[in-house]
């Protein structure tokens, strides 16, 4: 049966466009600072060493020559819509199918009031002790104008269920992203015997998804056949009473069957709200770590080496919010819908100076794979060994980047799979550096993003920041904010010399 009030299902269906699906993957090679988020993601080979523990800790040995100490905070906060939830939200509103369905349903119910009224006057006075051809008639005739008009919303309201279920099973599902980064290191490259770094990472994502319960998508198809059940029965009664010789029994017959169609889809029944829930899932991951790096040499051949142990704190989160609940949704999140983990993962990294100017690395993220799980079980945070490669020119007035996922990677809340290509130029203006990269995704249609950077360096303080988006005119409409794609910024200040 439905159960769902419009406001109710509204505010469900606002809510399920704001995040993603309950199922939270490891995010995948994604930058973490402004400089790479400016040169597309790139950073294995040329990631300076404030970022070195990210993209790859073997990166410390083999810095630039002018970076002998380092401590830098950054932060970054990425939106992603690749399957244009805005748009369908957009879609859903303009078409106010929520409205249309409740405007309906109001129109059933008062014809079907008005029907039952005019029902019993019609068999009352068929029955009548003595009766009255005058009386009959005039009840016949108001009976069958409210027949008429019962048969026009019931059509009505019909196509607007229908119009509702498809509203929402085309917004339903529909991930849009939102994940944050915030961090900090101070480190020193470039040493005799081994170069250092501590940092700290703090990463958070929030997914929160609409399901559509089977057991409400049955009942909507339940109260359609119902519908066209009645409709069919409102034609049998036209019938019965357009006849010169009514039978009073079967009058009652039909206003039996009537009252059992009109209980099914009954206005009040729908104050109790769906068997849907919105479903969140999310967490935290906290990374504090320790790079190293040194240099080796085999049969003549050197190359660096960097290792970087971590302890990870994952807090994971998830809470279940009926679509008829009003409460404002103090309390989500509570102590009983989080749970701790703590665990020990490790990354690895290896470069080469090939030139002067060219360089080489490879990277393997969390060599150790693990799974965090939710409260209730029915999500889970998952980290798997990624590795990706880069190479790299530099000189002292440009650089330019390549970078290669060599192993496919989930997203974030169970988006597309990711297997990044992206490129970077970075060029050295007097104080300024200027950068731009582009980074495309192999795995799949979505992820394809443009980006640009900007960086000031004046007397050892730094600051940076940039934009990747698959547009950079800024929307003054919502059908321009919905041609976005995937938007990300990152800002970052820090002392270098």
């Amino acid at each position: 049966m439905i159960k769902t009030k419009p406001t109710a299902l509204a505010q469900a269906i606002l809510l399920s466009t704001l995040f993603l699906s309950t199922s939270v993957q490891a995010t995948a090679f994604l930058p973490q600072d402004p400089r790479a988020m400016a040169m597309g993601g790139t950073g294995v080979s040329v990631a300076n060493s404030s970022q070195a523990h990210y993209y790859n800790p073997s990166l410390l040995h083999n810095a630039r020559e002018d970076e002998d100490f380092n401590f830098e905070i950054d932060a970054t906060l990425r939106v992603s819509d690749t399957d244009h939830i805005v748009e369908s939200l957009n879609t859903f509103g303009e078409d106010n199918l929520i409205g249309a369905y409740a405007s309906s349903l109001i129109s059933f119910t008062n014809s079907m009031t008005t029907v039952t009224a005019n029902m019993n006057t019609f068999r009352d006075e068929l029955n009548a002790t003595i009766p009255n051809p005058s009386n009959i008639n005039d009840a016949r005739n108001n009976l069958s104008t409210s027949l008429t008009s019962l048969s026009t919303n019931t059509a009505g309201l019909s196509a607007a269920t229908t119009g509702l279920q498809n509203g929402i099973q085309n917004v339903a599902g529909k991930p849009i992203t939102f994940d944050s980064n915030v961090g900090g290191s101070i480190g020193v490259p470039n040493m005799e015997t081994v170069s250092w770094a501590i940092y700290f990472d703090a990463w958070a994502n929030v997914s929160i998804a609409g399901e559509f319960s089977d057991t409400d998508k049955d009942f909507i198809t339940d109260v359609t056949t119902t519908l066209d059940e009645l409709a069919l029965t409102v034609d049998t009664v036209n019938q019965t009473i357009s006849g010169e010789v009514v039978d009073p029994n079967q009058i009652n017959e039909q206003l039996t069957s009537l009252t059992q169609s009109s209980t099914a889809i009954d206005a009040t029944s729908l104050e109790d709200g769906l068997d849907s829930t919105i479903n969140m899932a999310g967490g935290v991951i906290q990374e504090f770590g320790i790079s190293l790096a040194t240099n080796f040499a085999i049969n003549g051949y050197d190359f660096d080496v960097g290792l970087t142990p971590k302890y990870l704190m994952v807090t994971t989160s998830d809470y279940k919010l009926a679509l008829n609940d009003d409460t404002t949704g103090d309390g989500v999140f509570d102590s009983d819908d989080t749970k701790d983990h703590s665990a020990f993962n490790a990354d690895l990294g290896i470069s080469k100076k090939l030139t002067e100017n060219w360089k080489t690395g490879l990277v393997i993220k969390n060599i150790i794979p693990q799974s965090f799980d939710t409260p209730s079980g029915n999500s889970e945070i998952n980290i798997d060994p990624s590795a990706r490669v880069g190479a790299s020119f530099q000189n002292d007035w440009a650089s330019v980047a390549v970078d290669f996922d060599l192993t496919e990677n989930e997203s974030i809340g169970g988006l597309s799979k990711t297997r990044f290509l992206a490129i970077g130029a970075e060029l050295d203006v007097w104080l300024l550096k200027l950068r731009a990269g582009y980074r495309a995704n192999l795995a799949s249609s979505g992820g394809n993003v443009p980006s640009v950077g900007l960086g000031l360096y004046l007397f050892g303080l730094n600051a940076d920041v940039a934009i990747a988006a698959n547009q950079f005119e800024l929307p003054t409409t919502p059908e321009q904010a919905s041609e976005f794609d995937d938007i990300s910024v990152a800002a970052r200040i820090g002392i270098q010399w």
